[in-house]
């Protein structure tokens, strides 16, 4: 057991910047080994490719181009679409829209229900 005597004592400001200085080495080594590899495919010392990290950024990377590309698409069709429901109602295809937006078919008194 301590005594009330006894007290731990703070690091130095020496040892506390050390210890960042450290810190901060080990981040910056493991961000160029690991974490851009594995991320975004670029391997600047070869370490990635060695322990199979930047295949899978490229992988990554590639998913990320396709789901761009699905986006683009994916507007293109929209905005086609919208394009061709405002011209069917500009032309009168005898189609209603109700106040919420909502396109309601209209019934020609002629015909039989």
């Amino acid at each position: 057991m301590s005594t009330p005597e006894e007290s731990i004592a703070a690091p130095s400001r020496g040892a506390l910047l050390k210890s960042t200085v450290l810190a901060l080495c080990v981040a910056a080594v493991l961000l160029v080994t690991c974490v851009l590899p594995a991320e975004y495919g670029v391997d600047l010392t070869g370490a990635g490719r060695v322990l199979g990290l930047t295949q899978m950024g490229e992988v990554k990377q590639a998913l990320v181009e396709e789901e761009v590309a699905n986006a683009a698409a994916q507007a293109a069709a929209d905005s086609a679409a919208a394009a061709s429901e405002a011209e069917a109602e500009s032309s009168g295809s005898g189609a209603e829209t109700a106040p919420g937006g909502d396109t309601a078919l209209t019934r020609d008194s002629t015909t039989k229900p």
